[in-house]
């Protein structure tokens, strides 16, 4: 395996990221066949990055994301549900909502 990156993850395990960009989670067990690999790294100059918390939130950022989100899931319900009635009254069949997303998802730019 080439290894490319190294982040320590809260639980002490490891996020390997490699050459190709595969993306490996190893725990820190050294009997692990990836583990060696990583330490093999670390005996070649590489580098492990530390854990690095996310930045704490308040309980109102909490709550201004929740409300946003579900907000967005609504208002994305309702246009669902508005489009089905369209077509309906175009005298055509009603489409399932991953169907309705990848319209969507055509549309942006």
């Amino acid at each position: 395996m080439d290894i490319n990156t190294v982040e320590t993850q809260e639980d002490g395990s490891f996020k390997v990221t490699t050459d190709g960009g595969d993306v490996l989670f190893v725990p820190d067990n050294p009997g692990n066949r990836h583990r060696i690999e990583i330490q093999e790294f670390v005996d070649d100059g590489g580098v492990i990055s530390p854990f690095v918390a996310p930045p704490a939130t308040t309980d109102a950022e909490r709550i201004a994301l929740i409300l946003a989100v579900d907000s967005g899931a609504v208002v994305l319900n309702k246009l669902f549900e508005l489009h089905n009635r369209v077509l309906v009254l175009e005298g055509d069949p009603v489409i399932t909502l991953p169907a309705f997303l990848t319209e969507l998802e055509a549309d942006l730019p």
